[in-house]
């Protein structure tokens, strides 16, 4: 969601002034003023809480400027970018988080949520899938008519293929063998994203590399006994946080991503990019980018469904090429400047702005 709001702020201060507050920023294109407010680092609910606060006192009231967040972040505002809905998210068939701290948290973020909506100053949202659109309609009951639809992006020059040899040439920095098969899972909250769906796959598969994208927090070290039990320390590469995911997108051949919940998954994105094809359930934003066996597989968090397609595609590499190409096709059609565009025509039909000031948090 962070590098999502960078890349539209940037995009915006090319045609208005933009006044960025954020708790850290990589945002500093000409035109754009940037505050930073530090905030503390947990818990959650009150990090969001200061947030809000702080970013209240500096933007003040702005009667002229059009007000933008991300999410409830700040509020109230005039246009909010959908980055995820909290009453979908807690309303799955089962618990994602347990402990009184996150059921606290849930409550905290969802009646943000329905506070930031419910305001009159509120013009329309901008949700970044067809799914979150329809959940803010259902859960909220916002008209549809003062929502529009702006997908996440991608920067074409940093997520692109590699050529086959320097593919493999990655694949030797990092342990595994040239033409060996190597899957890519990518993302924070392990247990959510189905982490485990994805080792128990590579566990069916012998040969199978795997590269973990990630830090997994309380979970990490569950997980690295998992990988040791099932005698896989040779086969799965835990890469940690990287601010430079492409690296490892351009070293795997597939992506596997067997998330409960999306709204639109940027790193899914970002490996279509990078030419891999992406496996993930039909959760917000899939149905919009996998083409089910043209440029990825739709399927459910099982580790035997995901070993079996897994397989397919080592086992016919022609297919893995097709697909492959399919896929950055598929991926030029989200580049950040073409999203920026979408983004800019959807808030001038939200908001009727034409060039005033943007502040956003």
């Amino acid at each position: 969601m962070e590098r999502a709001a960078a890349e539209v702020a940037n995009r915006l201060a090319r045609h208005r002034p933009v006044h960025l507050v954020a708790a850290q920023t990589e945002a500093d294109v000409p035109g754009m003023r940037s505050t930073i407010t530090p905030l503390p680092s947990r818990p959650a609910v009150l990090r969001c809480a200061a947030f809000r606060q702080r970013a209240r006192r500096v933007m003040g009231p702005a009667p002229d400027d059009i007000l933008i967040s991300i999410g409830a972040a700040y509020w109230p505002v005039d246009v909010m970018i959908v980055q995820f809905c909290h009453w979908a998210f807690a309303d799955l068939p089962f618990p994602v988080r347990t402990g009184w701290h996150n059921r606290l948290a849930s409550l905290y973020f969802r009646w943000e949520e329905r506070a930031a909506i419910r305001h009159p100053r509120l013009k329309g949202l901008i949700a970044v899938s067809q799914g979150v659109a329809s959940e803010m309609a259902r859960y909220h009951d916002y008209p549809v008519e003062r929502i529009r639809i702006v997908p996440n992006g991608v920067d074409p020059a940093v997520f692109h293929p590699l050529s086959a040899e320097a593919r493999a040439a990655k694949k030797v920095e990092l342990g595994f063998g040239r033409d060996q098969f190597v899957a890519v899972f990518a993302g924070g909250d392990w247990s959510r994203k189905g982490l485990k769906h994805v080792v128990e796959a590579v566990a069916r598969l012998p040969g199978t590399g795997l590269i973990v994208l990630g830090n997994g927090g309380r979970e990490d070290a569950t997980f690295r006994r998992m990988v040791m039990e099932l005698g896989l320390a040779g086969s799965v590469h835990f890469a940690g946080h990287s601010s430079r995911p492409e690296t490892f997108f351009q070293t795997a051949d597939v992506m596997v991503f067997p998330t409960i919940y999306e709204a639109f998954s940027l790193v899914s994105l970002e490996a279509v990019a990078c030419g891999l094809p992406v496996l993930m359930p039909p959760v917000n934003g899939a149905a919009e980018l996998i083409r089910d066996g043209e440029n990825g597989f739709l399927c459910e968090r099982d580790g035997e469904r995901i070993a079996g397609l897994l397989r397919q595609l080592d086992g016919d590499r022609d297919l893995l090429r097709r697909m492959s190409e399919a896929a950055h096709r598929t991926s030029q059609d989200y580049s950040w400047d073409r999203i920026s565009e979408k983004f800019d025509v959807a808030l001038r039909e939200l908001n009727a702005s034409g060039d005033l000031p943007v502040r956003a948090a």
